[in-house]
């Protein structure tokens, strides 16, 4: 049984399907950090597209996250992003 803490309510609450948001790729390093979209939502997981992967083949690479590998972006950083 998975449980989720109130943080992950408030952070389910927030988040909006194409949101820019951070996804901790595990997989990689416990610190690594990525760029993706938010796509929907599962009752327990975040689907998000990892918008840093390069595109080997016509599929996008979507992945289903628990809320506490997702962070919303920043006004600041959607600036920066902006920018550049």
């Amino acid at each position: 049984m998975t449980v989720i803490s109130c943080f992950d309510i408030n952070l389910l609450n927030m988040l909006k399907i194409n949101d820019l948001v951070w996804i901790k790729q595990s997989d990689v390093d416990a610190y690594c950090w990525v760029l993706g979209k938010v796509v929907g939502f599962t009752p327990k997981r975040i689907k998000c597209e990892n918008l840093t992967r390069d595109y080997y083949k016509d599929d996008s690479f979507i992945g289903n996250y628990k809320p506490s590998s997702v962070k919303k972006l920043t006004e600041e950083e959607k600036k920066e992003r902006v920018k550049t």
